[in-house]
């Protein structure tokens, strides 16, 4: 069957270097006769007047001239000034950047399907375009010069779908869906950041087969999770993987906090909402803070207990620095994104009052060390999510304008104890050890707290001191 485009062209909205960067795709199809198209992404956010630095090209593998996606991709990226082209899996899709020098980065993505276009650019093998994951990423516009700007819905449902905002498959989704497990996840991700809804029978599906998403490769997994947590409205999709039961498959511990209860005086939602409300809570789309806001209370549930009437959870915070390094660590974030959260979620029971002293207050900077922007951030996004929460908001930037007026003056994170090892061994003529370490921590303490003075003489007697006293 031929499938011929619409009558007129669509217009596009795409901004000036991604319009360049289209146009300069064209000639090098031209060059070469290779029927081309945009498709995917990138013509879904187009017409949705989204803002979009990523190029999906769909081209003929059956094209007169032999080119495959492979080379084609190799001669887009060197017209481009691209990097090498690299397959990226394994439907044989081929990924290149342009501008990578620049602050301005555009990833374009080739893919090759044998759709035996004709002569006039109509489609007569429409195959590969019914096994993409959604009707509304199914859509095509072709930029050869004779062909440019023609629209292509060849699954019928695919500008219907985008004008509703709601995502079903070409195909039955039992077919959709189980060719690539991924797609489950990047239904809840499309539906998030785009505000889509999910279609019954693709929700529906993924309820009953949730399972298998587990059978996607984790690096796949990560990917769509981080999408998801650096959009607008987070929680959004965290209660989309739950309501699909696809929550308890990827992050069980987060779905394990529905229904823990806190303390009334301070909390009116169980732990789950309150971690969302927290989620939502961080304005800023940076994984590691929003990773922490994420996992700030998980051990919560293990550690709930009742001291009288009052509802505690003593060392949850302790508790959850080591739950969320075995879940990261098994999704297989970076080791410094892991260890980051960590160290927020192991210190975010901040519970900062004026009576706190300068050198309460120096000691937090030289223990947060380089976190502590995020670790505040942390603080005051948790306070907000709490009950009757003014007072302690305003406590909260209290504790930050004071930070930020000591730092400023003393730079705390830059002092150093006025002896280093091999000076604290020979003075107390002791050998290399973990006692060495141990006093040179206790002197940096006294430097900072303002004990003694920044200096050897001060140090020389506050050692001698304290070392006789532990003899």
């Amino acid at each position: 069957m031929t499938h011929k485009p619409n009558t007129e062209p669509v217009q596009l909205s795409f901004d000036d270097k991604t319009r360049s960067l289209v146009e300069a795709l064209c000639t090098v199809a031209d060059r070469h006769n290779v029927p081309c198209f945009l498709v995917g992404g990138t013509v879904r956010d187009a017409l949705l007047g989204a803002r979009r630095v990523d190029i999906d090209v769909l081209i003929d593998s059956g094209n007169r001239s032999g080119i495959t996606a492979e080379r084609f991709s190799q001669l887009a990226s060197a017209a481009l000034g691209g990097s090498r082209p690299v397959c990226f899996d394994r439907y044989g899709t081929y990924h290149f950047v342009v501008g990578r020098r620049s602050r301005s980065v555009a990833k374009v993505e080739v893919v090759g399907a044998d759709l035996a276009v004709s002569e006039d650019y109509q489609i007569r093998n429409p195959a590969e375009v019914f096994r993409r994951d959604f009707t509304v990423n199914s859509l095509l516009v072709g930029i050869n010069k004779e062909n440019f700007g023609r629209f292509y819905d060849l699954t019928g449902r695919g500008l219907e779908d985008l004008k509703l905002r709601v995502l079903t498959c070409p195909k039955d989704p039992d077919e959709t869906l189980r060719a690539d497990p991924i797609r489950m996840l990047r239904a809840v991700r499309l539906a998030c950041t785009l505000n889509f809804s999910i279609g019954e029978s693709v929700a529906v599906w993924i309820q009953q087969h949730a399972e298998m998403v587990n059978k996607a490769a984790v690096e796949r997994i990560r990917s769509e999770l981080e999408l998801m947590l650096l959009s607008d409205k987070p929680s959004k999709a965290i209660e989309m993987l739950r309501t699909l039961a696809l929550l308890d498959r990827i992050l069980p511990e987060i779905a394990a906090l529905q229904g823990v209860t806190q303390d009334k005086r301070f909390h009116n939602q169980d732990v789950y909402s309150h971690a969302l409300a927290v989620l939502d809570n961080i304005r800023q789309k940076d994984i590691v803070l929003r990773l922490a806001a994420l996992f700030h209370d998980v051990g919560k549930k293990e550690t709930k207990t009742l001291k009288g009437e009052r509802v505690v959870f003593y060392g949850h915070e302790r508790l959850g620095a080591s739950i969320v390094a075995r879940r990261l660590y098994s999704l297989r974030f970076s080791k410094k994104v892991t260890q980051q959260v960590c160290a927020l979620v192991r210190n975010h029971m901040i519970n900062y009052s004026d009576e706190w002293t300068d050198a309460a207050i120096r000691r937090l900077i030289r223990r947060l060390g380089p976190l502590l922007p995020k670790q505040l951030d942390l603080y005051e996004a948790d306070i907000m999510a709490l009950c009757d929460s003014d007072q302690l908001l305003q406590a909260a930037r209290s504790l930050r304008a004071r930070i930020e007026n000591i730092d400023r003056k003393e730079q705390v994170a830059k002092i150093k104890p006025p002896l280093n090892g091999h000076e604290i061994c020979k003075l107390l003529n002791i050998e290399p050890g973990p006692l060495v370490g141990r006093l040179k921590t206790q002197l940096l303490d006294a430097v900072i707290t303002g004990q003694i003075e920044n200096t050897k003489e001060a140090a020389t007697e506050f050692l001698h001191r304290l070392y006789s006293d532990r003899r």
